[in-house]
Formats: C-alpha cells, structure tokens, sequence
C-alpha cells in the first residue's frame, strides 16, 4: 500500500521527512491504513476552527479516502520547527502527530459515528500503542531517563498553559 506524501511547505523541510514518515508507517498495521490515500505537510493546518494545530485528519466528500496534514512549517505554534530537524527528537514529534491522525483515520474506519469526546481518548490510546512500536529499540537507551517523565511531562502542561494565555490575550488586544 503506498501513501502519497506531497509537500505543501513555503519553508524547509528536514530533507529526509518523506523517509521518517514511510518508516513511521511501517509501524501501523497495514489494515489501518486502508482507505488513507494522502499525507500533507503543511505550514498550517486547513482547519478554521484550530489553524494553529500540530495535525488535522479529514475525509472528502466526494472521495471515499482520507487526508492527514501535518503542519512542520511556520504553523503549528506549540511546536518548534527547529526541532523537526533533530534526528530522534524530531522523528518523535513527527511521531506523535502522524499516529495521533491516523489513530482518527482507523476509529473513523471502524465506528464511523463516534462523538468527538468519545473519540479523543480512543485515539491518544491508540498514539500511544503505535509510538511504543515503533519506538521499542529505545525504551532500554531511554529508560533511565523515567524518573524525570513527570517533572518533563508537567514543564509541557505549564508551557502549554502559558502558550494559550498568550493565544488569548493576543485574540482580546485585536
């Protein structure tokens, strides 16, 4: 099964991004991508209602298939383009965002109706089985580095937080 990657970036890309995602991919059971016929890399995101998010899944409708953007240019604010460009770091993040969208792609699939609130643990659940695939070989070179997970996982929430006062008091000053 072949995805076509297209490039729909004004800036640079990490030159080896089409080959970190097809390796990515080799991770996901093929029977979960069926019916995905295109990845998109992006400076944004295509979706009005969250222009500054990392990814977005979305099927055609006048197409049975899906399309998963990923923005690794100037959008997707939450995330550093400069790190995109670090080798492990940066095939992580790509990781994150791809398995999260397919996750969509897959439970839209199988349940066609699911209530978005329903949806989002069903796919983080499954991001994650697909991270710990394809990132098995690490967990024994990471695994001393566990013990901070907590205090790394709580920096990311208060820069999270931060980010969307920022986000919000930029909305009230316009």
């Amino acid at each position: 099964m072949s995805i076509h990657i297209e490039k729909h970036c004004q800036t640079p890309l990490p030159w080896n991004i089409e080959r970190r995602i097809q390796r990515l991919l080799r991770a996901v059971p093929q029977e979960h991508l069926i019916g995905l016929e295109t990845i998109r890399l992006v400076d944004r995101v295509t979706d009005k209602q969250h222009p500054d998010a990392a990814g977005l899944y979305r099927r055609e409708l006048d197409r049975p298939s899906g399309i998963i953007e990923i923005a690794v240019g100037r959008g997707g604010e939450r995330i550093p383009r400069l790190l995109f460009f670090l080798p492990l770091i940066g095939q992580f993040i790509l990781a994150r965002i791809l398995y999260h969208e397919v996750g969509h792609h897959y439970q839209y699939r199988l349940t066609h109706g699911v209530k978005r609130e329903k949806a989002e643990p069903l796919v983080e659940q499954y991001k994650r089985r697909m991270l710990r695939r394809a990132f098995s070989g690490w967990r024994l070179v990471l695994a001393p580095l566990a013990p901070l997970s907590p205090l790394i996982r709580r920096l990311g929430h208060a820069l999270e937080k931060r980010q969307k006062g920022k986000t919000r008091n930029s909305h009230r000053a316009g």
